[in-house]
């Protein structure tokens, strides 16, 4: 699965202009290959998410990470039943920017609920939190999570449940490279 960061970023974005098998051409009219794509090598989905975002909709709106941590568990259920051939194929979530936020509580949702072969998380360039981003401007963190609902959960508590699990990898460095061609 691949997720967009944002909030709010269409994961369009990384199927048309990063990852995805094909690319916007430079005349915007059209398309081209992207010889480069991770589909070359793996099934992957991207998934426009928390709800309102891109292509996403439904009847409710979603106020924190940890409320889209339900909507992408409750989307997994529902995309496993619309192509059983994937079941216990090994699973993987990516994301990149925010996705440095969404990954890890995603990732810790579908654990704790369990039904997917989930192997690893991967970030790129990732967003943990405004202190690792800009530390000189900590004082606008309170404004920040009420004006965007945002749930901040520290990338080790948010992974903690893997901590005793071996069969799951997680590679979460604080300034990865960035993801894509």
């Amino acid at each position: 699965m691949w997720l967009n960061g944002g909030p709010g970023c269409s994961s369009m974005t990384g199927l048309l202009m990063e990852l995805g098998p094909c690319r916007i051409n430079n005349h915007g009219n059209g398309t081209v290959n992207n010889p480069h794509s991770w589909t070359n090598n793996a099934s992957i989905f991207f998934l426009d998410q928390p709800v309102g975002v891109g292509f996403s909709y439904g009847d409710k709106t979603v106020g924190t990470t940890r409320d889209a941590s339900h909507d992408v568990y409750a989307f997994m259920k529902i995309w496993e039943e619309a192509f059983p051939k994937y079941k216990g194929n090994s699973f993987h979530i990516a994301g990149e920017s925010y996705g440095g936020h969404y990954v890890p509580v995603f990732a810790k949702e579908i654990a704790q609920k369990g039904g997917f072969n989930l192997k690893s998380v991967m970030i790129g360039n990732g967003y943990f939190s405004e202190r690792e981003y800009n530390p000189r401007q900590t004082k606008l963190i309170p404004d920040k999570q009420q004006r965007h609902g945002i749930s901040y959960v520290p990338v080790q508590q948010a992974l903690n449940p893997f901590s005793t699990r071996q069969s799951v990898r997680i590679w979460h460095p604080i300034y990865p490279v960035a993801i894509g061609c």
